[in-house]
């Protein structure tokens, strides 16, 4: 009789022993697969949260091309603006110079001496014609600037043709008024020789 009981204790005994292996086993199996859910969890997120960042990267990238695209044609459009006044600014200065030359060719006509006004004329011409030519750079180096990455550093050097631009037209405006001051009517003109009356004796 104790033989069986012993026996049977002994199943019994190597049965809790098996039991509490497979628990432990599954409780194993149970905490693997959890952190398997919860690493496949945070990879989920993680992607998410790096998904979300790509998407708000280009749309701010978007966002930035948009306002250089609008700021670059702000930009073009003054300058255009800037090109059209300063070209019409020196066409008047052109169409003065050649109607103070028609004007120097009256006095001329008139025994007015015009010599010094000539020549400041042609000093005048040729500072018109720079203001011209420096004008005509504007264009080429806003042009540069404006496919630049960054346009206000690159932005100097048309800055820098618009400054010039405005100096020169300047220049040729006063050294047309100088022309203008030059001219004198009467106090130019040539006086007639004088001659000694002759004596009958």
């Amino acid at each position: 009789m104790s033989k069986i009981i012993i026996l049977v204790l002994s199943f019994l005994i190597a049965g809790t022993v098996f039991a509490e292996k497979n628990l432990r086993v599954e409780a194993r199996n149970e905490v693997k697969q959890v952190k398997q859910i919860v690493a496949s969890t945070t990879d989920k997120i993680k992607g998410l949260r790096d998904e979300r960042k790509a998407q708000a990267e280009v749309k701010l990238r978007e966002i930035k091309n948009k306002y250089q695209e609008q700021r670059q044609a702000r930009i073009a459009a003054y300058i255009e603006k800037m090109i059209n006044r300063f070209n019409a600014t020196a066409e008047r200065l052109d169409g003065l110079a050649k109607r103070i030359e028609i004007h120097l060719t009256k006095l001329e006509a008139k025994k007015v001496v015009v010599t010094e006004a000539r020549v400041l004329l042609t000093t005048a011409e040729t500072k018109i014609q720079t203001a011209k030519d420096t004008i005509a750079k504007i264009k080429p180096a806003s042009d540069t600037a404006l496919s630049a990455n960054d346009i206000k550093v690159s932005f100097d050097a048309a800055r820098q043709e618009i400054n010039d631009s405005n100096q020169t037209l300047k220049d040729a405006h006063a050294a047309l008024v100088d022309v203008v001051n030059s001219i004198k009517p009467g106090l130019n003109k040539d006086k007639p020789a004088t001659t000694t009356p002759s004596v009958n004796n």
